[in-house]
């Protein structure tokens, strides 16, 4: 697991999860240490987006990836 920091300035914290461990298990980990929010990056997610979770709400919801500062969406190419 990579802790990093991110946000420049305006309070955030960046956790990346990067074991080899099953998605579940990663979802778990993050719910007992309390994450808020959770932002997943899969390789099934082709379009440019990734999926933002709110653990308060369990809303999920797909977010383009220009929509997150700092990240710029991969050119699509024909």
């Amino acid at each position: 697991m990579t802790a990093r920091a991110s946000g420049r300035g305006v309070g955030t914290r960046l956790l990346v999860d990067d074991r080899p461990e099953a998605a579940g298990e990663k979802f778990a980990y993050a719910r007992l240490v309390g994450v808020p929010h959770a932002l997943v990056i899969s390789p099934q997610q082709t379009d440019g987006t990734v999926e933002f979770i709110d653990r308060w709400t369990s809303r999920h919801q797909e977010v383009p990836l220009s929509h997150i500062p700092g990240i710029s969406s991969p050119q699509q190419t024909s």
